[in-house]
């Protein structure tokens, strides 16, 4: 399947928008080396690639036929060890201060990455520290006519 990279906007609370994602169904959600892949589909029937490089820590959270509601990404260094999100990434910690103190390292070791965060209305979130964030569109290829 071709696809191509779609640009995306991210607004002042950490919202991606200007990809179709909204309401779309998880169809696949892969790991190699340190890129993780997630293929969903959108309610128009379109099919978009979120494809995330480097990753640095992950925590997942999807269950069969989770549908994404919003997606939110952030440069780590913009973000306080206090914020609720971190929970998501550090689902082993059972400690508020523990989080918190973890939470603290990752934005000192790793200021230039960003932190996205998956939110499902259905099927669970994600939340991970990486370097690039890339959405593709998958072009469906037309046969002769």
């Amino acid at each position: 399947m071709n696809k191509i990279e779609m640009p995306y906007e991210i607004d002042k609370d950490g919202m991606v928008g200007g990809v179709h994602y909204h309401d779309g169904q998880i169809l696949a959600f892969s790991f190699s080396e340190n890129i993780c892949y997630i293929q969903l589909r959108h309610l128009g029937g379109s099919t978009v690639e979120l494809q995330l490089t480097e990753l640095h820590k992950w925590g997942i959270d999807f269950w069969d036929w989770a549908i994404i509601d919003t997606i939110y990404i952030w440069k780590i260094k913009t973000l306080v060890p206090e914020l609720k999100i971190w929970n998501n990434l550090y689902r082993e910690l059972n400690k508020p201060d523990d989080v918190k103190k973890v939470a603290a390292a990752v934005i000192k070791k790793f200021p230039e990455s960003f932190l996205i965060h998956i939110d499902c209305s259905y099927g669970g979130n994600m939340a991970a520290v990486c370097n690039h964030i890339t959405f593709y569109e998958a072009l469906e290829s037309k046969g002769a006519e």
